[in-house]
Parts: C-alpha cells; structure tokens; sequence
C-alpha cells in the first residue's frame, strides 16, 4: 500500500502503486489507477481516472486523464 497522511479514502477497486504517497485530504474513486512516484495532496480524484508516473497534484478536482 502507499505511504498515507492525514485523511485519505481510496476505493477498494482502485489500484495505487505502493511509492505513491497520498494527503491529507485525498479521495480516490473507484478504478482508479496510480502509477509510481505520484504525490497527491488536498485532491478528489474521480472514478476512472489514470495518473501517471511522478505527476504531483495539489488541490485538485481532476477529469479523467492527468498525464
């Protein structure tokens, strides 16, 4: 599992590689992939979404494809 901060959900369909590093505040929807190195702070990330290798997201209320 990744490394967590704060309060953090993340759906039980959701894949999260384990040097992700997510919060505070983070909500992960259902389906979503996150790939190695990703940092997410202060951010909803919506069900189907793909964030890719080493991409850092603050405060954000994504679509469906951060690359």
């Amino acid at each position: 599992m990744c490394e967590c901060s704060g309060d953090v959900f993340i759906d039980k369909t959701a894949e999260v590689d384990s040097s992700a590093v997510l919060g505070p505040n983070v909500t992960v929807g259902e389906n979503v992939k996150i790939a190695a190195g990703v940092r997410v702070v202060n951010s909803i990330i919506l069900p189907g979404a793909v964030l890719k290798v080493r991409i850092v997201l603050f405060t954000h209320y994504n679509t469906v494809d951060a690359a």
